[in-house]
């Protein structure tokens, strides 16, 4: 009866190998992002997902914690989803287990018709 056993060692093997139990190197991508934002309320915020990668592999964006260095340029939720919010520029931080990464957001004012005059 060794089946049971070696069934049991691949699985852990498996469940140990997935998920970046013990990260090394966090990174976002993309690691700089130019936004637009229009001043004038013709339009929305606009939206860039930013991924989380831990040692080379995608992980679930809802597993760490984000957070904006300045939130009058552009925020970020729980799911990396960043929302700008006027011009300058935001370093966004990812920090899972223990480990952070950064993207830099610059943001612009959006051309309009109405804002060219």
């Amino acid at each position: 009866m060794k089946t049971p056993v070696y069934i049991f060692f691949l699985l852990t093997v498996l469940i140990t190998a997935s998920g970046c139990s013990s990260p090394r190197k966090l990174s976002i991508k993309p690691d700089h992002v130019d936004m637009l934002v229009s001043l004038d309320g013709e339009e929305d915020d606009y939206y860039e997902e930013l991924i989380l990668w831990c040692d080379g592999e995608i992980i679930d964006s809802r597993k760490a914690r984000w957070k904006s260095d300045n939130i009058d340029a552009a925020t970020v939720d729980n799911s990396g989803w960043v929302t700008s919010k006027g011009t300058g520029t935001a370093v966004i931080t990812a920090r899972y287990k223990g480990v952070s990464a950064q993207s830099t957001i610059n943001v612009t004012r959006k051309i309009t018709s109405d804002s060219r005059r």
